[in-house]
């Protein structure tokens, strides 16, 4: 089990009052084979139903959460799922016609976040394979719906980034364009983004988004690719980013001396090691690491759900 907050958190600076301290929002996304259509007759549709809410309820059980009376069975968008509707460890479960398995949590505090993943988690991977068997039985499947992908999302929203050594405000625009060297000008070409006062092109900016992604050894044989996902909105006065880190197992690349070559997925590993997501990757690269670095000159808040 994960250790608590007070231990995980222990000499991180960025996470407090002034750095992270909210999660605007959380899914684990298992991708079993498509090789059925959850567009069940009703019959089997509540069948899938009826073991689904067993299986999260002994979950609940198990790992102390209780409060069994808050699970709802919830049929909209055409899928199979259940809502926990418990105040603070809320989340819900759904089976999406094309056999995704989802996970989601709505924003908390970081604090609250960690006492749920630690109890919760250690169970995901045992919930996600007796799901896959159920399914198996209920739609008579002959082909191994086993998980062929997983990954984890941790999503932030960012605002009010005031430097360090002033009390101004600045926009979106100036913290996040040094990341971007250049970008097309009026007449298509490349050239230097500038902001604030420095921003003389008549070719006003828009959305500024970025996407990095790297690939990853996380033990022998498993690879991962984790991406930083920023994304700041066309209005240059905003005070606001958005933030989505990601952890996928899936198929990749092998090496480039074997052109063409795959490396298999391991979505059981990150399963498993639940923690590797959201330790490793979350707190040890994302807010050690990307945060500490990014925000090092200036104090900003976390907003749940929307910007006050």
């Amino acid at each position: 089990m994960l250790e608590t907050f007070d231990e995980f958190t222990t000499g991180l600076t960025m996470i407090g009052a002034d750095g992270v301290d909210a999660l605007n929002g959380f899914s684990l996304i298992v991708e079993l084979p498509a090789a059925h259509d959850l567009q069940l007759p009703d019959a089997l549709k509540r069948i899938v139903g009826a073991r689904l809410y067993r299986a999260v309820a002994e979950v609940l059980e198990a790992s102390e959460l209780y409060e069994v009376d808050t699970l709802r069975l919830d049929w909209s968008d055409g899928n199979v799922g259940v809502v926990y509707k418990e105040p603070s460890f809320g989340f819900r479960i759904d089976i999406h016609r094309d056999l995704r398995i989802t996970l989601s949590r709505s924003g908390s505090s970081l604090r609250l976040f960690h006492n749920w993943y630690r109890l919760l988690m250690p169970y995901i991977q045992g919930l996600v394979s007796r799901i896959a068997i159920d399914l198996t039985e209920v739609l008579d499947s002959d082909f191994d719906l086993q998980p062929l992908r997983a990954g984890y999302r941790f999503s932030l929203i960012v605002y009010d980034f005031i430097p360090v050594r002033a009390q101004k405000p600045v926009s979106s625009h100036e913290l996040i364009g040094p990341l971007l060297a250049r970008r097309p000008d009026e007449d298509g070409r490349f050239r230097p983004v500038l902001a604030g006062r420095d921003a003389a092109s008549s070719l006003r900016t828009g959305r500024l988004d970025l996407k990095i992604s790297n690939f990853r050894e996380a033990a022998p044989g498993v690879h991962l690719r984790e991406i930083y996902d920023i994304q700041a909105p066309g209005n240059q006065g905003y005070r606001g980013i958005w933030l989505d880190f990601h952890c996928i197992a899936e198929t990749i690349d092998g090496d480039d001396s074997e052109p063409g070559s795959r490396l298999a997925p391991r979505p059981d590993f990150l399963l498993e090691n639940y923690e590797v997501p959201y330790r490793d990757f979350f707190r040890d690269r994302v807010v050690k690491g990307f945060m500490a670095d990014f925000f090092k000159d200036w104090n900003f808040s976390c907003a749940v759900g929307a910007m006050p």
